[in-house]
């Protein structure tokens, strides 16, 4: 109807200007109508694409790049050639692996890495904005959390990335995730009651966590699919918790609606969710508690015989000094008190029969030079012996300077007895 306006005025304006008027209509109306034309065209495409994306099961601002390979199409910088693979594991196996063995391991598939970020990012920006929580839960969100971790561990070493605007994404991420909160848990009971002022202030401590979960229980029966597990599983997660530190008890008042809750909603999720995350009852996961408990302090009191075997494998008697009169060792003594104070070193015995004679490349002597062992503080109130090297340079005329500390010695240390 505008356009149909628009053009009757111009025709009127034409008719009033005379003949050089009249001369410019026929191109003008020309130019309107190709303009109609080409806004129908990308209108009946896009309602093409829409169609083809349903038909393969894809979502309307999605089509097949290649086979595997799924990208987004819209009008964000940010998101140009986004896209996700459909091999979610094979994506998971190049996470990267940092330092081993004291050696920067190499990147791996950092394209793939970098775009499908950006589409589950784009995916739940999306969904935030539509408040649809269905799309904003589940599989997308994991994985968008999952690949954010993983840039932002490359970004602690590399210096750039692949092809990816990585401080516009991290920017966005946070923006999103603050949007994504608010949708969430809108509508939620706010704790006001920390868990460091729990003993304080216990009452009002457990009201607020029953208060905050039953809500839990009620947002999971008001969603379906991934929204309604997201929320349950949240509650049943923390109820066992707060079982299992004692401040959830069958006989609280509130105990009874929490229970009836998660019953309920769980009765209404798949069968593959009730078997990943069954129901337990208080005494289930008392016993649970109690069995994680006993299995930590075996683990313990085994490394603890482990360790006292250590020391006492590699424990000794002091050694006796190889070389150096009283003055020498004393010297040994206070360069290393200056160097590693906290060592509290109290003795030294020199390795060495005799000193280790540095020379210059014209054969000059620059110092001499001894390993010795120090005794210095251990663990558990146990004094160790640690070899050091120490030096004293040569001023001339036969003599050297004061003894100084000279570096960390490569003898395996070992308890003193």
């Amino acid at each position: 109807m505008k356009t149909e306006k628009k053009l009757m005025g111009i025709v009127f304006f034409c008719l009033l200007c005379g003949t050089p008027a009249q001369a410019q209509l026929g191109g003008l109306l020309k130019k309107a109508k190709a303009k109609v034309e080409e806004k129908a065209k990308e209108k009946k495409k896009e309602v093409v694409q829409k169609a083809e994306a349903r038909s393969k099961g894809l979502e309307d601002d999605e089509y097949e790049k290649e086979k595997g390979v799924i990208g987004i199409r819209t009008d964000d910088p940010l998101y140009n050639g986004a896209y996700k693979t459909t091999d979610w594991e094979f994506l998971q196996s190049c996470k990267w692996k940092g330092m081993v063995n004291g050696e920067l391991q190499p990147l791996n598939n950092s394209k793939d890495i970098e775009k499908n970020a950006l589409y589950y990012l784009y995916r739940i920006e999306k969904a935030t904005k539509e408040k649809n929580l269905e799309k904003m839960l589940g599989e997308n969100q994991e994985r968008m959390i999952w690949l954010y971790n993983e840039l932002a561990n490359r970004a602690k070493t590399i210096a750039h990335f692949y092809d990816i605007d990585y401080d516009g994404y991290k920017k966005r991420f946070g923006t999103v995730l603050e949007d994504w909160k608010k949708v969430v848990w809108d509508g939620s009971t706010p704790t006001k009651i920390d868990y460091k002022d729990r003993k304080e202030h216990f009452e009002e401590y457990r009201d607020e966590r029953y208060d905050s979960y039953i809500w839990l229980t009620k947002r999971a029966a008001e969603t379906q699919n991934a929204a309604k597990e997201y929320y349950l599983k949240m509650a049943m997660d923390f109820r066992e918790m707060l079982i299992g530190d004692g401040t959830f008890k069958p006989t609280d008042t509130k105990y009874a609606v929490l229970e009836k809750g998660i019953k309920d909603v769980l009765a209404q999720t798949s069968e593959t969710f009730r078997q990943q995350h069954p129901y337990r009852s208080p005494e289930t996961v008392m016993a649970e508690k109690k069995e994680r408990e006993a299995q930590w302090a075996r683990e313990k009191a085994k490394k603890e015989q482990e360790r006292a075997a250590a020391i006492a494998a590699n424990t000794k008697s002091w050694p006796k000094s190889n070389m150096g009169n009283a003055a020498l060792l004393a010297s040994c003594v206070k360069a290393i008190k200056a160097q590693w104070p906290d060592e509290d070193p109290r003795r030294v015995s020199i390795i060495n029969t005799s000193w280790q004679i540095d020379r210059n490349a014209f054969g000059a002597i620059v110092r001499r030079r001894v390993a010795a062992w120090v005794d210095c503080k251990g663990e558990g109130g146990k004094r160790m012996a640690k070899c050091f090297g120490f030096s004293q340079d040569y001023i001339g005329g036969g003599k050297y300077g004061n003894t100084k500390f000279f570096g960390t010695g490569t003898q395996r240390p070992f308890y003193i007895q």
